[in-house]
């Protein structure tokens, strides 16, 4: 008697279709990720340039205390530190200010943008 099921010799014409396309989605993915990263860290120079530039970062010799990655030593001095700080917890106020104000709302309001819910 003769054994229908296919044997696993290792070569790409014993795949399934489905497995065939799981493979060349991957195949994809892992490429994207690998151009992206890619441009990622051929920009990061251009964009710390431009930030030392526009004087929202400092140069090395200005002795930042925080340091960019791979950024050569530009980094934040400290006013800097401190604005970006400020700015943080601004953010964290305002955020949860907002949840706040959402969970407080009265039930028939909670649905989509400002739509009311049927009863």
């Amino acid at each position: 008697m003769h054994d229908n099921r296919p044997t696993n010799s290792g070569s790409s014409s014993d795949l399934t279709p489905m497995e065939e396309l799981l493979v060349m989605k991957v195949g994809l993915i892992a490429a994207g990720v690998v151009a992206s990263s890619v441009c990622t860290v051929a920009f990061w120079h251009r964009i710390l340039d431009w930030l030392v530039e526009h004087q929202v970062l400092v140069e090395a010799s200005n002795s930042p205390i925080v340091k960019m990655p791979s950024g050569q030593g530009v980094g934040l001095d400290v006013p800097r530190v401190a604005i970006a700080v400020a700015a943080l917890v601004a953010l964290v106020v305002f955020g949860i200010a907002a949840l706040r104000a959402y969970w407080s709302r009265p039930a028939e309001h909670v649905g989509g943008l400002g739509e009311r819910r049927m009863r």
